[in-house]
């Protein structure tokens, strides 16, 4: 896949999407395989914007973006290598890899309770039991506090040795001043230090070079 157009700056140096390629999908651990590399995981509610935050992390369109939320009933891979590249030169220096896994959305209200609850399960099955889940992002939308099921999973997510950051998606859908205060709101409504919420947006880049440099120091 092409590059990202758009590199982010970590320790002084441009850091770029060198490739990006789906590597599977399947709803636990035997069928999603032997981790390749350390993986991130995204998850949040149905129509959060999670697709759209992969494709503007990636520069490309390798997470399908739906206007029809709970489209996503699997686990799904992605394999990406990044690189720190000079300023001067242009060249790349220091290469990491790491593996995307977009979770199915939680909470969207058309699904049966049978169909809600086998989704909940992939997503608590691969949180409690992915042997190389190096770190989760879990997405909020900037429009509306956190929902009960997004409470319940927050709280899932704390029972585990994993670490988190908590991204707050659309922040471009709100006024200045609102986007002013999203981490300090967020972070009283999640009980959690104002510097592990991160707001984004899609649309701006808002966002994009400081959730890039949470995720390379987790890339191997």
């Amino acid at each position: 896949m092409a590059a990202a157009e758009q590199p982010d700056v970590v320790d002084g140096r441009r850091l770029r999407v060198l490739d990006a390629s789906y590597l599977r999908s399947g709803p636990d651990d035997a069928a999603l395989g032997a981790p390749l590399h350390p993986e991130v995981a995204f998850v949040g509610r149905s129509n959060v914007g999670k697709s759209s935050l992969l494709n503007a992390l990636l520069g490309n369109s390798l997470a399908r973006v739906s206007k029809t939320p709970g489209r996503t009933r699997l686990v799904n891979l992605f394999a990406v290598h990044i690189g720190k590249v000079a300023r001067t030169s242009g060249q790349v220096g220091e290469k990491r890899r790491l593996v995307f896994a977009d979770l199915p959305g939680y909470g969207y209200a058309k699904l049966s309770k049978v169909e809600a609850d086998k989704l909940d399960a992939i997503i608590s099955s691969y949180l409690s039991g992915r042997r190389a889940l190096a770190l989760v992002v879990h997405l909020f939308d900037a429009r509306h506090p956190p929902s009960r099921r997004d409470l319940d999973v927050h709280r899932e997510l704390q029972q585990l040795d994993v670490a988190r950051v908590y991204v707050v998606t659309k922040a471009d859908k709100l006024k200045a001043a609102e986007r002013g205060a999203l981490s300090s709101r967020f972070a009283r409504e999640l009980e959690v230090e104002r510097t592990s919420v991160q707001p984004f947006s899609s649309e701006t880049g808002q966002g994009r070079d400081a959730l890039w440099a949470r995720l390379w120091q987790v890339a191997t």
